[in-house]
């Protein structure tokens, strides 16, 4: 089996480059499953695959159910995460969060019963926003990133604390009303910025800090459990 992830301008995690093929494996495909956000950089038609080759999409069979009331809009690296956080949290209420491109919360049910979440910036659009909309504001990155002080001392430090502080705050709390209202809530954690905000939800979340999990390759579990359960 073979499983296929590319994304560009994203609700979700990922590069903002788009990949342009795929590896060559060393042995033929028996199955292939491949999700895009943006324009998809290959053609499946070019790949030797002996048995099926599926697009992920909202119509793609999947292991949970899409109560989404816009379901074409669903960008398919949410649809692979949630299903990607429903196997490792199996049986429980599950809140995915893809701190990427984009900061994504995705709610999956103990029904397996997908309800649909949040999307806001992520840090990097962050730091693009206030060097874009601003006259002498200069642009950061969230690259080697790690902590920011309460009190910024300089314009950086400042944008640093305003920004990373302010987006840590934004997760905990939306985390704590999931958690009032859900109480046997678990939080998984994936994206490329999601090691930012784990020790402040371990932390939150003291006397529950089992609840919180941190899966780099959540995407890809997911996409790899959609097509198991469409080929089995």
């Amino acid at each position: 089996m073979f499983f296929f992830h590319t994304t560009t301008a994203t609700d979700g995690c990922g590069s903002t480059t788009p990949q342009k093929s795929i590896p060559k494996p060393h042995k033929p495909i028996n199955n292939l499953i491949y999700s895009a956000v943006g324009k998809l950089g290959f053609n499946p038609s070019s790949v030797n695959i002996s048995g099926q080759c599926i697009e992920l999409s909202h119509r793609t069979k999947l292991p949970i159910e899409l109560l989404y009331s816009s379901k074409s809009t669903l960008g398919t690296d949410r649809i692979a995460a949630a299903v990607g956080g429903s196997v490792k949290i199996n049986n429980n209420d599950v809140l995915i969060i893809d701190a990427g491109s984009c900061i994504t919360f995705d709610f999956v049910n103990s029904n397996k019963q997908y309800l649909g979440g949040s999307i806001s910036p992520g840090l990097k659009m962050r730091f693009q926003a206030l060097n874009t909309f601003t006259e002498n504001l200069p642009l950061l990155t969230n690259n080697k990133l790690t902590a920011a002080e309460l009190i910024g001392n300089t314009t950086d430090k400042s944008i640093i604390s305003g920004i990373l502080n302010g987006t840590i705050e934004e997760v905990i709390g939306l985390s704590d009303k999931y958690h009032k209202k859900f109480d046997a809530l678990n939080i998984v954690l994936t994206g490329g910025d999601c090691h930012l905000f784990e020790k402040a939800l371990r932390r939150h979340f003291l006397s529950k800090k089992n609840m919180i999990f941190a899966d780099s390759n959540l995407v890809l579990t997911g996409l790899n459990e959609i097509l198991n359960f469409n080929v089995n």
